[in-house]
């Protein structure tokens, strides 16, 4: 009977070091999946810093082609009307420089030209940016249970 006492007693210990053993492995696996998460995580926040760096030149980019195109819309429709009707303001003879009689022709269609531009422009700016903040209300409105 003490052989079958050793024996139970044996199987035992031998069943507390396999938990054992078993709580360490799972305990160390933890251990490295942390470290990766850890990792991970870092790696996520330069991820999002250079994100937010390149949003920001976007937003520069953006801002710098918008005053590309005013300046564009500034001269474009003045130029359009000198080279459709080929208006000569200036004259060059012989006597010198003069100012064409027909001058007038140029400002007077341009002038108006241009403020019809930009009306048209800051309209459409007016109805993308209405239909941009109508579209960001939608989908916050959406996200809500």
């Amino acid at each position: 009977m003490s052989s079958c006492r050793s024996l139970r007693h044996l199987v035992a210990d031998y069943r507390d070091r396999t938990a054992t053993q078993i709580n360490l492995l799972f305990h160390l696996a933890n251990q490295a999946e942390s470290r990766d998460n850890k990792e991970i995580a870092g790696q996520n926040k330069e991820i999002a810093e250079l994100t937010a760096r390149i949003a920001q030149q976007t937003q520069r980019d953006s801002a710098s082609m918008i005053t590309i195109a005013a300046v564009t819309m500034f001269f474009l429709p003045g130029t359009f009307v000198s080279s459709l009707l080929s208006t000569v303001v200036f004259n060059f003879d012989n006597n010198g420089i003069s100012v064409s009689q027909m001058w007038w022709i140029l400002p007077a269609t341009a002038i108006p030209l241009t403020v019809f531009v930009f009306g048209i422009w800051l309209l459409w700016l007016r109805r993308r940016l209405s239909h941009d903040k109508n579209a960001v209300v939608f989908k916050n409105s959406t996200k809500q249970p």
